[in-house]
């Protein structure tokens, strides 16, 4: 499955969800904000299970604190 994460391309073996991607990535969803093809995905709720697409764009914003 090919995806293109924060306007990179990506292959990953199997399908994937939103919730596989994010730990397949290893990133920390407490400070995340996740938007596929443009659309921000909840991942309060069941959102967090959709399914991917071969081809979907994923951006993946994360907080970081500073000073």
């Amino acid at each position: 499955m090919e995806l293109i994460i924060n306007g990179a391309v990506k292959n990953f073996p199997d399908e994937m969800s939103v919730e596989k991607l994010i730990e397949t990535l290893g990133v920390n969803k407490n400070f995340l904000v996740v938007e596929v093809n443009h659309e921000i995905i909840r991942l309060t709720d069941d959102q967090i299970k959709k399914k991917l697409n071969s081809g979907d764009q994923v951006e993946l914003i994360q907080f970081v604190g500073g000073g």
